[in-house]
């Protein structure tokens, strides 16, 4: 391939380089792109990218066949994985630079796109630790001439693995299309978080059918300015609650044809990666040096409402729990997120089933896992109910010594007065707005401070706990 700018790598010297990547952009892609396919890359030294327009002298205008605008995922120290809409006609490409000092990092080439657009997930992988990058595709001329640009999105990578440097990630859920979405954009207004965690609920599609009506219900959610700036702003983590698919999903209730639709306008939408021998697997983890390793549960389409209260009970499929619990017991991290659609805590909200204390015997066993091991600097970050909280997971004995966060709504109509059922001693404080919550994990100090804000940037509550 030739360089633009005077510079030719193959991907064998690229590779060799350290830098490379997959990119999913190719000629006819249609609408729901599968997995990545090989895309070589070209790596430039010290010329600005003309999305910002400093090697050209002017600045591109914004085009609008990135309907959605740009998000990015993935968080390893090396690499992330960057995602937009495409609905073309037209060729482009995809590049990313260091935001310090504007030095082009990498180009991906791109085919044109069919005319019904595609979703786009390349991955690109060679970036340094701790390091702030700006990327954005580019719509070329019929000679390769860049002539418009998406919007400029932003991220920076996890630090080094044996970094002890604070990490604050921004957290909501439930956010419902016909509320103002006030509180989502206040939380893309923070230049300060490495990641933002949408706990679920993210979309409402209980109404919807057919892949096109799920397809609909993301885009009117992630259309909004809130959430192309949230999803433009930072790297984003994200789990399933149950209305990604229907009100109260579960396999055994739920059909195939709609779990399948709504999983895969999940994926189509958000920056995440598909596991060739499990597609289908939401569970993962995410490590941010040896400060917080973050792990991202499904308690929703493994989960076997019919064994409650037997020998066989299942909120977590097995493989699973069992790779939680490995993972808890050999993380190095200081602090173990763990984040979970609904609250582990047996809080005093109704549709306690629905949740983790209604699979009794699974909830013990994670908890007892967790205080027998022991493992230290467990942290509980959920959604679901439409408030946010701190406090424990419960007021005594069993779980009683580890924290719960809750996060969200983001967008709901409230206010509710359950707040005041969350009472100490097992709660520090619970609100009833629409909200998002920053918690900052600081490894050397060893502390967690947790604040929840409103839709109008007020600061709900603000608390600091010391492990």
């Amino acid at each position: 391939m030739s360089g633009r700018r005077g510079l030719h790598w193959t991907r064998r010297e690229a590779l060799q380089a350290g830098l490379w990547g997959t990119a999913a952009w190719a000629a006819g892609c249609g609408d729901h792109v599968g997995a990545p396919v090989a895309g070589d890359i070209e790596r430039v030294r010290g010329v600005a990218s003309p999305a910002v327009g400093p090697a050209t002298g002017r600045r591109l205008p914004g085009h609008d066949a990135f309907v959605l605008g740009v998000a990015s995922g993935r968080c390893l120290d090396d690499a992330m994985l960057v995602w937009t809409r495409w609905r073309g006609p037209g060729r482009g490409r995809l590049e990313v630079w260091r935001a310090d000092d504007e030095t082009l990092a990498a180009v991906f080439p791109t085919a044109s796109a069919a005319s019904g657009g595609c979703f786009v997930h390349i991955r690109v992988e060679g970036l340094a630790p701790s390091t702030e990058y700006a990327y954005a595709w580019l719509v070329e001329d019929a000679g390769g001439e860049a002539v418009a640009r998406s919007e400029i999105g932003t991220l920076r990578t996890p630090p080094a693995a044996d970094s002890l440097s604070a990490v604050t990630f921004g957290a909501t859920a439930c956010t419902e299309v016909g509320v103002p979405f006030d509180a989502v954009a206040r939380l893309g207004d923070r230049a300060d978080l490495d990641a933002v965690i949408l706990l679920g609920d993210t979309v409402y599609a209980d109404d919807v059918e057919g892949r096109e009506g799920f397809n609909r219900i993301w885009q009117d959610t992630f259309g909004t300015a809130a959430y192309r700036a949230v999803r433009a702003g930072r790297p984003l983590l994200a789990i399933w609650d149950d209305h990604e698919v229907e009100n109260g999903f579960n396999p055994e209730d739920s059909t195939p044809g709609r779990i399948a639709d709504g999983v895969g306008a999940f994926y189509d939408h958000m920056p995440l990666e598909r596991y060739p021998a499990a597609p289908d697997r939401l569970w993962r983890r995410h490590r941010w040096g040896r400060t917080v390793e973050v792990f991202l549960l499904d308690a929703r389409s493994e989960r076997a409402p019919s064994t409650r209260d037997t020998d066989d009970e299942q909120l977590l499929g097995p493989e699973q729990m069992a790779w939680l619990e490995e993972g808890l017991r050999d993380s190095p991290a200081v602090f173990k997120l763990v984040v979970t659609g609904m609250p582990v805590g047996d809080i005093p909200v109704p549709f306690g089933d629905d949740r983790w204390p209604g699979y009794r015997r699974q909830r013990e066993r994670l908890l007892s896992f967790i205080e027998e091991t022991p493992v230290e600097g467990v942290v509980f970050l959920a959604g679901d109910v439409h408030m946010p909280w701190t406090g424990r997971v419960a007021a005594e004995g069993l779980g009683a010594g580890l924290l719960e966060v809750g996060a969200g709504c983001g967008a709901k109509a409230l206010p509710t007065p359950l707040a005041a059922l969350f009472a100490p001693p097992q709660y520090d404080w619970a609100g009833g707005v629409n909200n998002y919550a920053a918690l900052r994990f600081d490894g050397e100090a060893r502390t967690l401070t947790v604040t929840h804000h409103d839709g109008d940037d007020g600061l709900l509550h603000d608390i600091t706990y010391t492990f």
